[in-house]
């Protein structure tokens, strides 16, 4: 898992032997602003999937601080009661400043806990809120959580990440306005235009009772099994693959061109562009046609 999560000498290798051992587990985002009960709710979860004798892994997304670039990892005392199930196994990794909610290599710990024989993958984003859509690149069922009076109608509705959600939890729900939120959850769905087919659904919880985790678990399974039942499924591998090819692509180009910028030719291209002889995306397009990447 180390190993993956930082790229070390030896990753590619260690990819090319667990890569065909992978896909063929349930991956389930769950994301939502800070706050909402997360990780207590895949607690219950995955509490309740034990029962049903399926073994889970557990990806924890935390905040990297900009100051010592650490990360408390604090999830990982809320999830404490699964320290010792067998069947489970849970990675925290800090976002290291990754955007969109998760870190640059959960895909490939994710990768890890497949090869291995975990069934359902739980992946908690970082919970910064409206821009933790980066999840929709991996998993294939996206939970959203939200609790009452947990922003007004507009912010909601704006909120990008209802585009990826393919079920809404609202989690808290004994809480005072807990019934107004349901009616604007269910508003949104009657609203909006079901996906490819899927009416989202909205689930009602107080994960800390352990109320609703049941319901939601059957969402959750109903879903992947309309994936499976409708094809999509295969659509939805094929996307996430095209999307990690096109961002390897471009990574492998930054790299490329780090290294290039100590180059003399490099530096006289600099040098030009400051005297204002020539514009950066010229530049840019002209490097590329000399390596060939661009006729």
């Amino acid at each position: 898992m180390t190993l993956l999560e930082n790229r070390d000498q030896g990753y590619d290798s260690a990819l090319k032997v667990i890569y065909p051992r992978t896909g063929g587990a349930h991956l389930v985002g769950v994301t939502g602003p800070p706050g909402t009960g997360k990780s207590t709710l895949i607690s219950s979860l995955v509490t309740k999937y034990l029962d049903d004798g399926c073994a889970i892994g557990i990806v924890v997304v935390d905040p990297t601080s900009p100051v010592t670039g650490g990360s408390l990892l604090g999830d990982r005392i809320r999830m404490k009661r699964l320290f010792e199930e067998r069947s489970v196994f849970i990675r925290s990794m800090a976002s290291r400043g990754h955007p969109g909610g998760i870190a640059r290599a959960t895909r490939d710990v994710v990768r890890g806990m497949e090869a291995v024989g975990m069934e359902k993958i739980f992946i908690e984003t970082v919970g910064a809120g409206q821009a933790d859509t980066a999840i929709a690149d991996v998993a294939q069922t996206n939970v959203l959580v939200t609790m009452p009076e947990s922003g007004d109608t507009v912010q909601l509705m704006k909120a990008g990440i209802l585009e990826i959600a393919h079920i809404f939890v609202l989690n808290k729900g004994d809480l005072d306005g807990a019934d107004r939120m349901e009616i604007l959850l269910k508003s949104l769905v009657d609203s909006g235009e079901s996906t490819e087919g899927w009416t989202i659904p909205v689930v009602r919880t107080v994960a800390t009772k352990d109320e609703g985790v049941d319901v939601l678990a059957s969402s959750i399974d109903a879903h992947y099994e309309f994936l499976r039942d409708s094809g999509f499924l295969e659509t939805v591998k094929r996307r996430r693959i095209e999307q990690e090819i096109s961002e390897s692509l471009i990574a492998s180009l930054h790299e490329y061109a780090k290294e290039k910028m100590d180059h003399p030719a490099m530096s006289a291209t600099i040098d030009r562009i400051v005297a204002r002889r020539e514009d950066p995306v010229s530049a840019a397009k002209r490097i590329l046609r000399e390596l060939g990447l661009q006729s």
